[in-house]
């Protein structure tokens, strides 16, 4: 049987092409690769230049997680894992996001950037909206 394998290329802007968000991992590719016959899993990237590589690197701390992760879904598949708690029973957490960032975008998000405070707030009215919405 092949191996399995799953490729990440990001798709950079077309303004900034060299500006990664900051989540990303500074990598220009990214793959993940079942071996079946040696039932093993491997990630292979190609790391942007200039990129740090040794163990204590953020890349492959990040590696590290995404491996984790995988190993836990996995596990989770195995293992015939069921969900105990159903989140997003009041108010559908997709409506709730697409009115929270609608009202971001009107309010300027550059001012609520610096507000933490002001976006959980806006946030929480967006869900009391749509719950007393739904009440109604």
């Amino acid at each position: 049987m092949e191996p399995l394998m799953g490729r990440y290329s990001q798709i950079l802007s077309s303004l900034h092409p060299s500006i990664l968000p900051y989540y990303h991992p500074s990598v220009s590719q990214l793959a993940f690769r079942y071996l079946n016959h040696e039932q093993m899993l491997q990630i292979e990237v190609v790391p942007r230049p200039d990129t740090p590589t040794d163990l204590n690197s953020r890349l492959f701390r990040t590696c590290l997680s995404l491996l984790e992760t995988l190993h836990r879904c996995g596990w989770g598949l195995v293992t015939n894992y069921k969900k105990r708690v159903i989140h997003d029973c009041l108010v559908p957490r997709d409506t709730c996001q697409d009115l929270y960032l609608v009202m971001r975008e009107r309010l300027g998000h550059k001012k609520l950037r610096n507000h933490s405070n002001m976006c959980s707030r806006l946030l929480l009215s967006t869900f009391l909206f749509f719950l007393d919405l739904n009440a109604n």
